[in-house]
């Protein structure tokens, strides 16, 4: 993309606003950029198609089980996530690298973004909030690898967290891609999240929340969470979005703001 439309554009852009530049400092120009992106070479095809990128991570490292891309938006790393467990539960894979990238911040995505409503209009991310008006977009890489608890055990691994259960739903046709302002889908992830594990949901005490900043999504989210956790037993729990710290934040705004959204009935620690 940067070869076949960043460049050229940016040309474009270069003589319309000095137009009486001489065609051999545009071409001197034009080389000098060309020799600052990524050769365009033969192992450039994972920068034109996502579905590559898997295999040149197996090929760097030496790994020989399947390799893909998901893309599920926001949920594509945890679907990952999901899908490396099925290949260790079937045994296919003894160890599974799984993850989520974002490194797309090119101004087609964010006029998209502005376009659907999804993307803040003030500058600042306040999901939760009263007066949330979208999110600020970020960059990102992170990646985990994951074994059997009893393999990670026997190897004398690191362990950080053991994954007790994963559910997965979505809105079907209730709301767009862009605005899933129903929680059954929600409320169904939960209920088969739950049904795999002994955990009760009144045990819970921290919840990891998506925390969009967009108004209707963190009302569905909130309205699900409250329905399924607070149907028998209330509680006090912390209430936290990661996604509003991948931006110029260092913490979550929601946490730093006195308006919080009116469906909260749950305390913010």
């Amino acid at each position: 993309m940067q070869h076949l439309l960043t460049l050229p554009q940016l040309l474009d852009m270069i003589k319309n606003l000095s137009p009486n530049l001489p065609k051999e400092l545009l071409q001197s120009m034009k080389q000098e950029l060309k020799e600052q992106l990524f050769p365009l070479t033969t192992d450039a095809d994972g920068n034109l198609s996502q579905r590559s990128l898997a295999g040149h991570i197996s090929h760097c490292f030496n790994l020989q089980g399947p390799n893909f891309t998901i893309d599920e938006a926001d949920a594509s790393s945890l679907v990952a996530l999901n899908t490396g467990i099925y290949e260790l539960q079937s045994n296919t894979c003894d160890l599974v690298l799984v993850g989520g990238v974002h490194a797309d911040m090119n101004i087609f995505t964010l006029k998209l973004f502005s376009l659907l409503g999804i993307l803040a209009t003030h500058g600042d991310s306040i999901p939760f909030d009263k007066n949330a008006h979208g999110c600020v977009l970020g960059e990102g890489l992170g990646m985990v690898v994951i074994k059997r608890l009893k393999d990670a055990e026997r190897d004398k691994n690191r362990i950080y967290a053991v994954v007790k259960s994963i559910g997965i739903a979505n809105d079907a046709r209730q709301h767009g891609a862009s605005d899933p302002a129903d929680k059954d889908g929600r409320i169904y992830a939960m209920e088969r999240a739950f049904e795999q594990t002994d955990i009760t949901p009144e045990t819970i005490t921290l919840f990891e929340a998506h925390g969009s900043a967009v108004s209707s999504s963190d009302n569905a989210e909130i309205q699900a969470m409250v329905k399924f956790f607070w149907k028998s037993v209330r509680q006090t729990a912390a209430l936290c979005s990661w996604l509003s710290q991948i931006n110029d934040r260092p913490l979550p705004a929601c946490f730093r703001n006195s308006e919080p959204h009116q469906n909260i009935s749950c305390s913010l620690q």
